[in-house]
């Protein structure tokens, strides 16, 4: 087990509201863990897919705030805590 986690710094390729595409080291069993922007120290997204057919991107998965408001319109009105 490792003692610490280590950041793998990467190039945002394209964001919008509800999903994030990066060029950045990943592998398989890093889903669900978190991708942070580094530029503000926020969460973005999940890490959920590989994405090697789609070039640049390796990296690609759900932004924080597509799975709000998904999880919204679905009834869970779910309000991030920061802090």
């Amino acid at each position: 087990m490792l003692d610490q986690t280590r950041g793998r710094p990467g190039i945002l390729a394209d964001d919008t509201t509800t999903a994030y595409f990066a060029e950045l080291p990943a592998i398989f069993g890093d889903s669900g863990g978190p991708v942070i922007e580094a530029s503000t120290h926020k969460a973005l997204g999940i890490a959920s897919g590989i994405g090697v057919t789609v070039p640049p991107s390796t990296l690609l998965g759900p932004t924080v705030e597509g799975t709000l408001n998904t999880l919204a319109a679905h009834g869970f009105p779910v309000q991030l805590v920061t802090g």
